[in-house]
């Protein structure tokens, strides 16, 4: 499961949000517990500037900011259009063992899934199930092993046998899945859990449920794929390929940085799996262009400066709202421990009773606004010096607003509100702003891996047609390609090398540093990205 609040996104500063907006703490030993002052309910001016939407109004005159974004993202998708649909009918509705609630399937537009069915099951899920749970902990090991391993290598049934019963009883959800990828739409609604008193909690916990399954989906057809290839069914291995990286421009399409960094994680899978099918099925012309002509009509992922600006700035604000009315606590923004000791507790009783809450609202949407600007930045080396720039002006804001100066200007009679509203928005900004280089990096990756997919088809091409591969990457123009494949990183083309058996392209990464196509596996790891294709002896039936 995959929450907003998930690390994998964004930096914390816990300690520092923990003092803010908890004033009510018990002090140290040493002092007199204080008295707890009346809940403060702050009154949210509703505008462009603080809430950035403005509808739907909540019968408490706020906006409803999860279906404001379900409103937005959900515009014009009809169930039958929506490939989202489909992986939940083939999730069913408890994908990684979490009830999805009957408002999630109400708004994709669909009756909710019976309790059994013919779902997908991870392998080591349906070992378990198989075995009616009597399974240890080394066979349950050795069989998601089996099915790490059957990924990497085209293989035959009795190679691992029980992948092999494993693929067979998933042969119905991976074949809706088949179809499902193929619909023009993705939409996945967003909704936030209930509390305990089944009111709507906030928008950074709600659940992607059907995230980590999409990837153990992903896992399942480049299983199959490369079982088609052992067994030389080389059109049925590349569907499974192709399934595989629609399922990850589709999921990539979702309105969240979460999904957008899976749907990556898939395109990478299904990249690696297609290259191991070019080396073992070496196709002719004819075949190469219908393989081109498949990749280019995927659809196109989501651009994570979208998601930074809409879904990951509604994010701030639905937690400012909530923290703001008292509604959501520190500890609530993630699941790691709190550091509390460090902190007066004068500090504690006085700044969460102090800060103008549509003040740190407004800076919060300013510094999105900022973000947003330098994304759009098109030449890629200001764009990546202005993120990082943005990066370290966050960082001094966080130094500076919880240094001892300020925590000790925050209780000064006269300056608290000003002083604390300032630190409240830098540590706020700081906690919730996800990592921005780290983001455009994977989307560059991304651009670049599919890029060099491209390129490698190109050669393959050129030998289908010559005979061989080209001695330099040059001798592509003008017959196979218009202009060299450039490299994103270094804007220059493509470094390329012919080996004995195949051959070497590769891009010299975000480091812009050519480690001679050594990339992160490697034993001396470089930061290429890589691509190295080594021929085994043509199949005379192909």
């Amino acid at each position: 499961m995959f929450p907003f609040s998930s690390p994998a996104c964004r930096s914390l500063s816990l300690a520092v949000l923990a003092v803010l907006v908890q004033p009510c703490l018990a002090a140290g030993p040493d002092t007199k517990e204080p008295a707890k002052p009346a809940p403060v309910i702050a009154r949210i001016i509703v505008s462009p500037q603080t809430t950035h939407f403005t509808e739907p109004l909540t019968d408490d005159g706020l906006v409803n900011l999860a279906a404001a974004l379900n409103r937005h993202y959900g515009k014009g998708v009809a169930p039958e259009n929506n490939a989202s649909v489909v992986l939940y009918e083939v999730l069913g509705p408890e994908p990684d063992g979490v009830r999805l609630s009957d408002d999630f399937f109400r708004q994709l537009g669909v009756a909710v899934p019976p309790t059994e069915g013919d779902y997908f099951l991870n392998c080591g899920s349906w070992v378990q199930k198989r075995h009616n749970g009597d399974v240890t902990p080394d066979q349950l090991r050795a069989a998601v092993d089996d099915q790490d391993e059957s990924r990497t290598a085209p293989w035959k049934r009795d190679d691992f046998p029980r992948v092999f019963e494993w693929l067979t009883a998933s042969r119905g959800p991976l074949s809706r899945l088949a179809e499902g990828v193929q619909r023009p739409d993705y939409y996945s609604p967003l909704i936030p859990p209930e509390d305990a008193n089944q009111q709507p909690g906030g928008l950074i916990a709600s659940l992607l449920p059907g995230i980590q399954m999409s990837r153990e989906l992903a896992r399942a057809l480049t299983s199959r794929a490369m079982l088609h290839l052992g067994e030389r069914r080389y059109e049925d291995a590349w569907q499974d390929l192709l399934t595989t990286h629609r399922l990850g421009r589709q999921i990539g399409r979702g309105p969240t940085l979460i999904e957008q960094l899976v749907g990556i994680a898939i395109e990478s899978i299904a990249i690696e799996g297609e290259r191991t099918w070019l080396e073992i099925v070496q196709p002719g012309v004819k075949r190469i262009a219908r393989i081109r002509e498949q990749l280019n009509s995927l659809p196109a992922m989501s651009k994570m400066m979208d998601a930074i600006d809409t879904t990951e700035r509604i994010l701030f604000v639905d937690s400012v709202v909530r923290l703001a009315r008292n509604q959501m606590k520190a500890d609530d923004l993630t699941d790691l421990g709190m550091q509390l000791d460090a902190f007066p507790a004068v500090l504690r009783q006085t700044i969460g009773v102090s800060v103008d809450w549509n003040g740190v609202l407004r800076r919060g949407n300013s510094q999105y606004d900022e973000i947003v600007a330098a994304m759009r930045i098109g030449n890629r080396t200001d764009r990546n010096a202005a993120l990082q720039a943005f990066e370290t002006k966050l960082q001094e804001q966080k130094l500076k607003a919880t240094s001892p100066g300020t925590l000790a200007l925050a209780v000064v009679p006269g300056l608290t509100s000003a002083i604390v509203t300032e630190a409240m928005s830098r540590t706020l900004t700081s906690l919730l702003m996800p990592a921005l280089s780290a983001a455009s990096h994977a989307e560059e990756r991304q651009q670049q891996r599919f890029a060099n997919l491209q390129a490698t088809l190109t050669l393959f091409e050129f030998r289908a047609d010559v005979g061989e591969f080209p001695e330099t990457i040059d001798s592509l123009i003008p017959k196979f390609a218009d202009d060299m494949p450039v490299d994103l990183f270094s804007g220059a083309p493509l470094k390329y090398r012919r080996t004995a058996d195949g051959f070497v392209l590769y891009s010299v990464g975000k480091n812009e540093t050519d480690d001679g196509g050594r990339t992160f596996g490697d034993e001396n790891p470089g930061d290429d990205l890589v691509v190295r294709i080594s021929l085994a002896k043509p199949d005379s039936t192909n």
